[in-house]
This record gives C-alpha cells, structure tokens and sequence, in this order.
C-alpha cells in the first residue's frame, strides 16, 4: 500500500463444471467434505500452484505464493513432509511460499496444529491467519500459534466506503491494526473496493491489500497480463483522504 507493487498471489480453486459452469469453493468444498476428498483437493491445488508460481519464478518475478491450508491438512502428522515433496518436485523454495489458515482450523487440534505450524515457520514458510475476526480471535490462540501475517476479514473493510466511514467498522479495524502491529504481525486487508478504504488502511500503516479492485480471480494467463502490468500506484494516488 505504500507503492502499489504486486507482492504476492493467493492461490484459490475453482471448478469448471461441465453443465453448470464456474464453481466457487462454497458450491463444492461442502460436499468434498462429505464425501473424505478435502485434503486431495487441497493438495492438487497446491501442487499446481506451485508448478505455475515456479515457472514465473524462473521467468525472472519474486512474488510470495500464499495458498490455502484446511484443517485435514494442517491435523495429518506427515502435512510438512508431503508440502516439502510438493515444493521439491516443483522447484519452488519454501521461504516463498505463504500458508492461509483459518482460526478455526487452528483451534480444532491445537497440540498438532501448533506443532504443525511451528515446524513450517522453521523451514521458513510463512504462516497467515485467514479471515481475522470472524472466528474465535482470541489471544491466546495467537500467543499459541506463533504466525507472521493477519489477514483482517472484509467484514471489518466493508463499511468504509465513503469520506465518513461507519465509525463501528473504522473502530473495530483499528483495534485489529493495533493489535497485529504491537505483536509484530504483517497485516493484509481484505476486500479493498473503494479509494476511501485505501486512504484509511494507508493512514493505520496497514501493510498490504487485496480485492478485486486489483484483480478478480483469474487463471494463469489472465494472471501473467497482470504482472506485466506496472502495479497500482494509479490507485494509490487517486485514493482521497479520510476526513
């Protein structure tokens, strides 16, 4: 937020369906739940993540890959062994590569998921807590888990869409900002929309954003016509400031 440069990509799935056409996690993860197939999901996602972030890597580009990590994942003993394979066999290094993770899914199996989490930041991977404040958000669990990154769910971003922000949202915002910032945490915004909403997060000192301001989701070819782009500071500069 400071220059507008792409620093990273989040890795999502999506599932094109022969008669009903571009699914979103929430159409299948449900039934893929059920049905015991979360973790090879999970996993085949992962795996072509870091297939596709390695060749732009070697094309020459820095970003941070972050992909997404369920709760079968980070509760199996052998989840750091099978990511590093992962990582091997893609020629991707682990001190680039970013884990998204859920409060939830922190909080289910704590002993293992603490272990488990401990292990990944010593290899150098980095580890984000998902959706920040919509779950347990208890300091206890951050003093737990010991993380780098908080990503502040866009319920807490929503409301700041205008010169006069919703002062509950604003207020609720800047005690997660705080919070992260006096613990040493790296902040991402979710569901960045509106300039108004980048001048707020550039005033709190927040680190990062994403949203579909910046891009919607997109395949790989779609995603390298966005790296050859110049960044944002276009939007940086047009954000008006918070009165």
């Amino acid at each position: 937020l400071v220059t507008g440069e792409v620093v990273a990509i989040e890795a999502l799935a999506r599932w094109q369906h022969k008669r009903r056409g571009l699914l979103n996690p929430h159409d299948f993860l449900a039934l893929a739940g059920q049905a015991g197939l979360v973790a090879e999901i999970d996993a085949q996602v992962q795996r072509s993540a870091l297939q596709q972030a390695a060749a732009w890597r070697e094309a020459g580009s820095e970003l941070l890959l972050s992909i997404n990590c369920s709760s079968v994942q980070i509760e199996s003993a052998d989840f750091l062994p099978k990511l590093e394979s992962m990582c091997a066999e893609a020629g991707y290094p682990l001190d680039r590569l970013q884990l998204e993770i859920t409060e939830q899914t922190l909080v289910r199996q704590a002993e293992l998921a603490a272990s488990n989490v401990q292990s990944l930041r010593a290899k150098g991977v980095r580890v984000a807590i998902d959706d920040f404040g919509m779950g347990y958000s208890s300091l206890t669990y951050l003093r737990q888990f010991p993380v780098d990154v908080l990503k502040i769910d866009r319920t807490f971003i929503q409301d700041i869409q205008t010169l006069a922000p919703a002062r509950v949202g604003v207020s609720l915002a800047d005690a997660i900002i705080a919070m992260a910032k006096s613990l040493g945490l790296a902040l991402i915004a979710e569901g960045v929309e509106y300039p108004a909403q980048i001048s707020y997060l550039d005033r709190q000192a927040c680190d990062s954003a994403q949203s579909f301001l910046f891009s919607e989701p997109c395949n790989a070819t779609q995603m390298q016509r966005l790296l050859d782009h110049e960044g944002f500071a276009h939007l940086l500069e047009a954000a008006l400031p918070i009165e």
